[in-house]
């Protein structure tokens, strides 16, 4: 990707869209899908795939215990790939490694329920920020069912030595879904039944579970919801015409039903009710100088920063009252706007929420209000971000 100036100033639109664009693949079906081609008897071709930084680390993974993953590019859109995957019918072929997973939080919990298959010993760890990252439940969860591990208080860097013993374990989710579909992902293999509550992303992992086929063959991963809902915020708050290529008509993934909130509620629940696309909708609701109240948010906090404390300040500095609460987020309409240069706290969602915040011409002077520090953080799940952003308001790519 070219690089981009820091901080990044953003050009409002000029006008109503009207625009086709590309978007990465999902990144939550992209891992999930990876896990279960490496689970699954011969190759499997995973088409679209996401390839960026959370799903390379994934698929580094992978390689280092042992799978074989082909790579080729993928002609649609050029932050995807078509990966293939041997599978091994359930074993783990190395017996060492060393993993490390950078920031991706699906990456760390899906890995480690997949080591623990395996019959050696394996280390696990991330970034200063993902050691920080819950990983208690499914470390309980894999050792009630066998598994030995050396951990660090909960979290990572941790050694995992397995195999698994079949029967049932229950997992909870108020940290983290992501905990339950690590071990739904790997109990066809392991002959574990997994008892977790019902909740969007834990059903989604279900559902691609239950569809999959375990001898081989392709799987077309989604656009990616999360990321396309930015475009789709867009277009609500700007007008005009945009669509997303390659957009399902229905999805297993959460955040596909963010049309259905827009414009926004007066109050709406992450957990109940949207994925990361709640974050998205606090941008359109400030926009539009609404109130909101998010509620059930807590988890926003233990994500790759505590993304309840970087929406408050960072909309408070662009005049849009905003008040923290434990899981929550309040917020009161904007009397004014006022510019400001963002903190992203290498967050890649912070960063495109802001994107579009500045895409709004509020100043009505057509210059540039919102200015982001480390553009670049957007390579954790959509490289082309704002190449595509350009796109979608009829410009050309911007350095």
């Amino acid at each position: 990707m070219p690089p981009l100036a820091d901080p990044l100033p953003i050009l409002p639109a000029r006008g109503p869209l009207d625009a086709v664009v590309g978007i990465p693949g999902s990144k939550s079906l992209t891992n999930r899908a990876l896990i279960l081609a490496a689970l699954s008897n011969g190759v499997t071709r995973l088409e679209g795939a996401l390839w960026a930084e959370d799903t390379r680390w994934m698929v580094e993974g992978l390689r280092r215990l042992g799978f074989k993953i082909e790579e080729q590019p993928d002609p649609l859109n050029g932050c995807n790939r078509i990966l293939c995957v041997e599978g091994r019918g359930g074993k783990v072929p190395a017996r060492e490694a060393e993993l490390f997973v950078g920031t991706a939080g699906t990456a760390a919990r899906f890995l480690a329920a997949l080591c623990a298959l395996g019959e050696g010993r394996f280390r696990l760890d991330g970034t200063p920020r993902m050691r920080e990252r819950p990983m208690q439940e499914v470390f309980d969860a894999l050792r009630r069912l066998g598994a030995e591990i050396r951990d660090t208080e909960g979290r990572l860097p941790a050694e995992i030595r397995g195999p698994l013993r079949a029967g049932r374990v229950r997992v909870d989710d108020r940290e983290s879904s992501q905990f339950a579909s690590a071990l739904l992902l790997v109990a066809r293999r392991a002959e574990v039944e997994v008892e977790a509550p019902s909740s969007p992303y834990i059903e989604m992992t279900r559902e691609l579970v239950r569809a999959w086929n375990w001898e081989g063959g392709s799987y077309d991963v989604e656009p990616d919801a999360s990321s396309a809902g930015y475009f789709l915020a867009l277009r609500h708050l700007l007008g005009g015409r945009l669509e997303i290529a390659r957009w399902p008509s229905t999805s297993l993934q959460v955040d596909h039903r963010l049309p259905t909130f827009l414009p926004p509620p007066a109050a709406i629940s992450r957990k109940g009710d949207l994925g990361d696309s709640v974050m998205t909708l606090a941008i359109v609701a400030a926009a539009l100088r609404r109130p909101l109240h998010l509620r059930d948010a807590g988890n926003l906090r233990r994500q790759e920063c505590d993304r309840l404390a970087a929406l408050a300040a960072e909309l408070a500095k662009c005049g849009v009252p905003a008040r923290e609460e434990p899981e929550g987020l309040v917020l009161a309409p904007a009397k004014a706007f006022r510019p400001a240069v963002i903190e992203t706290y290498r967050d890649h969602r912070i960063a495109m929420c802001f994107a579009v915040l500045g895409s709004v011409d509020v100043q009505s002077d057509g210059r540039p209000w919102i200015r982001l520090r480390d553009p670049r953080c957007v390579d954790k799940t959509f490289p082309n971000f704002f190449e595509t952003l350009e796109t979608a308001m009829g410009r050309g790519v911007r350095t």
